[in-house]
């Protein structure tokens, strides 16, 4: 399931998905910004991400002109 909302005016989208719709490209780039705040290594976050988090958990991701942010 995705949910999508987004603007012009700011140029920002807040998408809604469950794990086992996100994409390696998403899910790369979750890793990556969780690695910002907590580095142990993109490779320890992808890690993580495949052991703990299952297929049916909601991922909010906020992109902001194409980059996600949050």
């Amino acid at each position: 399931m995705k949910h999508y909302h987004s603007t012009n005016e700011n140029n920002f989208i807040i998408k809604s998905v469950i794990s086992k719709k996100l994409t390696n490209k998403e899910i790369k780039q979750i890793c990556l910004l969780k690695d910002k705040q907590w580095k142990h290594g993109i490779n320890s976050q992808l890690k993580y991400f495949k052991n703990n988090i299952k297929k049916f958990d909601y991922h909010n991701l906020l992109y902001i002109q194409s980059k996600l942010v949050g």
